[in-house]
């Protein structure tokens, strides 16, 4: 769309060469849920990114990110030596989580962002639920999700 309201065409009209529309290609982020599951031998910290395409309105997709920490040790400034200036530090890094396809990969459509989000959490629950221990089945688990 132009600054004046009118419609932009595919061909630039300075150079008549063809423009790429990135519209047709891009997503927007219309949701975030954070999700902390106690397994008997590890701790996930996810982040569930929803995501609908410009091009086709109500169609979600979908990523999930595990919240992991990392040690980083900056390399500059250094002191007479060549010894970090700095201490190493904690970081929180988002990594794709590998352990689960998310089932929104491609561009789906549903009736709106809740319901994409609904059924992605559904999916994820089905997925997670033998792996969880009995103990926190109805406890930690059942208000999250």
């Amino acid at each position: 769309m132009l600054p004046d309201g009118s419609a932009a065409s595919s061909v630039n009209a300075m150079s008549d060469k063809p423009v790429l529309d990135l519209r047709n290609l891009a997503r927007v982020l219309v949701d975030t849920v954070e999700l902390e599951v106690n397994l008997e031998d590890d701790e996930l910290l996810l982040r569930f990114e929803l995501f609908e395409s410009l091009a086709q309105p109500r169609h979600y997709s979908a990523r999930i990110w595990r919240l992991e920490y990392y040690r980083i040790q900056s390399t500059f400034p250094q002191l007479p030596g060549g010894k970090p200036k700095h201490d190493p530090s904690d970081e929180v890094i988002l990594k794709e989580f590998e352990g689960y396809e998310s089932p929104l990969q491609q561009p789906v459509e549903f009736a709106n962002a809740l319901a994409a989000r609904d059924y992605v959490l559904d999916q994820f629950a089905s997925w997670l639920l033998p792996r969880v221990p009995a103990d926190v089945i109805g406890s930690d688990l059942a208000p999250a999700i």
